[in-house]
């Protein structure tokens, strides 16, 4: 069936996109040319990163960028096609290590590379000639790397060392800029060559830094909040715009204007004075915008540029309109961008609330200056006696709070605050009373009639009354909703989501709170959680989760309570403990490993941690050397106690698929006992024949992530069920790269349901292609499987299993193994009956 429409004309330049996956599956020269994109980098490269690479370096939102980028689109059920515009042009060309492919290099025994593939030019900044024959591939890499990668070459060749094939680096271009990149090494016996897959990974890098700016723009926003929140200035927009242009570069605009709105008439407060086009534009969108409007993106003047228009309200009018022009983040495309957004747009209306009402308050008679009409706020009086405040007339209060009946006569103010907040409330009326601060003014909590606690803001200052008796009055606003909305921005800038411990922003800013004299001696306990990537593998990530949760529920009772732990990253975690010397981490540290082997078990497997600690006694180390030393011996703990490690958990796994599956178990007993003995007539080497054990026990180790109701159902798998029991090879490939003993084997468990004739699963290899021991055991898998019961069907005899054999000789079998295996169950038929 032909992939193009009939009715489409294909003279001008267009993509061809496969719908289900979004990947580029054909593009034309035309369209090479006009985007200025190699067609080898299009081709399966994603449509999305495409145009989000144009979007962002346009600064265009989805729908105007293809309006402007394409003529046509048709789709079909299975592809779009996308005809660009005749007269498009890119402003801006697109960012291409974002479509960046798999790069190949084939690398000679003295490093250097005898040839690479086209997209290697792309991605070094050198032409093929200048790399072919001429250059090592040691020199893309940082000097640090290039003994290290030298070394695995020498040593893997020599087969004193069995080197990880997969590698984390820094690739250094021809002009002088570093893109990141993971590099997967082949080696190759026979040639002593090595074949380099190198995958640009800078795109998620850059994800990561949009991470870590999201962060800074809700951080950062949120402290110019808690300033709002406490100014008490009568020039809030002057202050407002202060903060903003201090913070201009992490906010990410290019300049500001405040505008205030009277009567409906706009008028300039701060900022550069706006051009007429931009002012009458904004004075004509003003009308469309109502009360409670959040952010909105315009663009304004000519030529036009991106505004970040935020309306402030005050009592359901617009007040005012801050403008931040050139505005190119897209930060606030995120959640918590976008409430960190309207919690700042809030605390400007607040403190224009509290700025008018101190201005309202001056102009009317002394105790009515205090009395604000809005919702759940109002006055309040107190006397001070000795430094405390003691309130009175709370009648009303406590009815806010859902007290009744006798506890009105019986309770005050006083007797509901939370005692936790009580030295807030001396430390605000002490500051006011020694001239620190222009009034008294303190936030607390008080306990409502349900138990449940409530934030309450007061402002005060002392008034004569005409008795000659001076009393503090002021306003009281209850604060709750923005409070815990504050709280829990705080939280979540300061958490890791998954384990609820401190992330790893949080505890380098304690790191540098306790870098200091007072806090020696300083340790540390770095940990690294062992089988984690064995957990995923087997069980799904949702399992390795629970791995990570449990661990860091360990970490947290076994610390003291002025100890930090924290969340390093992935499988790591990081302990602080101030005041603390070397007796101490190390008695923490055996507590925590002592924890984990009586609570640490997914799936009744169970789990340890590898730990690390160093301790400073000055200040000469700094703590930055302190976390390295404690990592490095946490490193070292790990690979002393990795073999064993592996074992526990291999022999674990092999329990765990055993007691829920017996079937499975008595399958792989038959199938290890018949491999071996079919193996001595095959004439394999002892070496060989030892792996063939490995593998008739392991095979089906995969099977770990099938569900016992799919494996054990008596009726036909659905076409879901099937795609699941069909993924056990991956899974056990997984499982057998993360396992030592196993390693050797991972190719042959991927590859034994692989057929001969290329129709088998997961790769579709083909004759020679398919493992030789995993043809092997293909052969006396299916042999013991049809001689035996399975809950789907009746086991079938011997001779008919062997003519089943024959006739799949060729197709699904290795035609040589099967007729040698048929030899072999003729020759031994007898012993075998009485074996099995």
């Amino acid at each position: 069936m032909a992939i193009f429409p009939e009715e489409l004309k294909l003279g001008n330049p267009f993509i061809v996109v496969k719908k289900k996956t979004g990947r580029i599956i054909f593009a034309n020269k035309l369209t090479s040319d006009k985007l200025g994109i190699p067609l080898d980098s299009l081709l399966n490269s994603s449509l999305n990163a495409l145009e989000a690479s144009l979007m962002d370096s346009l600064a265009m939102d989805h729908r105007d960028l293809r309006k402007e980028m394409y003529s046509q689109i048709v789709t079909t059920d299975e592809y779009s096609y996308l005809f660009l515009n005749d007269e498009y042009v890119p402003r801006k060309l697109p960012d291409v290590k974002c479509l960046s492919p798999f790069t190949i290099a084939i690398v000679e025994p003295n490093t250097i590379i005898s040839r690479v593939s086209g997209s290697f030019e792309e991605l070094s900044g050198y032409k093929k000639w200048e790399i072919e024959n001429k250059k090592s591939f040691l020199e893309f890499v940082s000097p640090p790397m290039r003994k290290i990668l030298k070394d695995l070459h020498i040593l893997r060749h020599s087969k004193e060392y069995l080197p990880s094939d997969e590698y984390a680096l820094e690739i250094l271009r021809k002009d002088e800029t570093k893109r990141s990149a993971l590099v997967k090494i082949e080696f190759i016996d026979a040639t002593k060559q090595s074949i380099l897959f190198i995958l640009d990974i800078s795109a998620q890098k850059a994800t990561e830094e949009f991470m870590r700016k999201r962060l800074n723009f809700a951080s950062t926003l949120g402290k110019v909040i808690l300033k709002i929140l406490s100014y008490r200035g009568s020039d809030i927009f002057g202050f407002l715009y202060k903060e903003l242009e201090r913070n201009r570069e992490v906010l990410n605009f290019e300049r500001l204007s405040i505008f205030s709105n009277e009567n409906g008439e706009l008028h300039q407060i701060a900022g550069e004075d706006e051009k007429f086009e931009s002012f009458e534009e904004l004075r004509s969108f003003i009308n469309s915008i109502k009360s409670g409007d959040d952010f909105i993106i315009l663009s304004l003047g000519s030529p036009h540029e991106r505004v970040l228009v935020l309306p402030v309200s005050y009592k359901e009018e617009l007040h005012a309109v801050i403008l931040l022009h050139g505005w190119k983040s897209m930060l606030l495309k995120t959640p918590e961008s976008r409430e960190a957004m309207r919690a700042f747009k809030k605390a400007i209306e607040y403190a224009i609330e509290i700025e008018i009402a101190i201005k309202t308050l001056k102009e009317q008679q002394e105790k009515a200056l205090f009395l604000l009409k809005f919702r759940e706020s109002g006055l309040w009086e107190a006397v001070v006696e000795e430094g405390e405040v003691h309130y009175y007339n709370d009648f009303q209060w406590l009815m806010i709070l859902g007290y009744s009946g006798n506890d009105l006569n019986t309770k005050s103010w006083n007797d509901v605050i939370d005692s936790r907040d009580r030295a807030a409330i001396k430390k605000g009326i002490r500051e006011y009373m020694e001239g620190k601060a222009d009034c008294y003014r303190a936030s607390y909590r008080v306990v409502n009639s349900r138990g449940n606690l409530e934030w309450f803001q007061d402002e005060g200052r002392f008034y004569e009354k005409p008795d000659s008796k001076r009393i503090l009055i002021g306003i009281r606003r209850k604060m709750t909703e923005s409070m815990l909305a504050w709280e829990k921005l705080k939280y979540v800038s300061f958490h890791d989501k998954l384990t609820g411990l401190y992330n790893r922003s949080f505890f380098e800013e304690e790191m540098m709170r306790f870098d200091s004299k007072r806090q020696v001696p300083l340790s540390v306990i770095m940990g690294d959680v062992n089988g984690l990537k064995l957990v995923n593998d087997a069980f799904g990530h949702t399992k390795g989760d629970e791995l990570l949760k449990k661990t860091a529920e360990i970490l947290k009772n076994s610390v003291r309570k002025e100890d930090i732990v924290a969340r390093w990253g992935g499988d790591e975690f990081i302990i602080l403990l101030p005041k603390a010397d070397e007796e101490i981490a190390k008695s923490v540290s055996e507590r925590i490993e002592s924890y984990c082997a009586r609570e640490l078990t997914v799936e009744n497997i169970s789990f340890s941690i590898s730990l690390g600690y160093a301790t400073r006694t000055d200040l000469s180390k700094t703590i930055t050397a302190l976390i390295k030393d404690a990592e490095d011996l946490m490193y070292r703990n790990k690979v002393l106690k990795g073999n064993l490690r592996s074992r526990t958990v291999l022999t674990a796994l092999e329990n765990t698929l055993f007691e829920y599956n017996p079937i499975e178990a008595r399958h792989c007993k038959h199938v290890e006992e018949l491999a071996l003995n079919f193996g001595e007539k095959l004439k394999i080497h002892s070496t060989t024949m030892a792996n063939l054990r490995l593998l008739a026990r392991y095979h089906d180790i995969g099977k770990l992530a099938v569900p016992s109701n799919i494996i054990m159902k008596k009726g036909k798998l659905n076409n879901n069920e099937w795609k699941i029991v069909k993924s056990h090879p991956e899974v056990g490939f997984r499982i057998a790269r993360s396992a030592i003993e196993l390693s050797a084997i991972s190719k042959e468990i991927l590859s034994h349901h692989e057929n001969w004739d290329g129709t088998g699963y997961p790769r579709k290899l083909k004759g020679e292609h398919i493992p030789y021991l995993a043809r092997v055991i293909a052969v006396v898998n299916a042999f013991e499987a049809m001689i035996n019961f399975r809950p789907y069907r009746e086991p079938l005899s011997i001779e008919d299993a062997l003519l089943e054999l024959e006739k799949c000789s060729g197709t699904q079998f290795d035609p040589y193994i099967a007729r040698k295996f048929v030899e072999f169950i003729k020759s031994k038929k007898s012993d075998y009956h009485n074996a099995t």
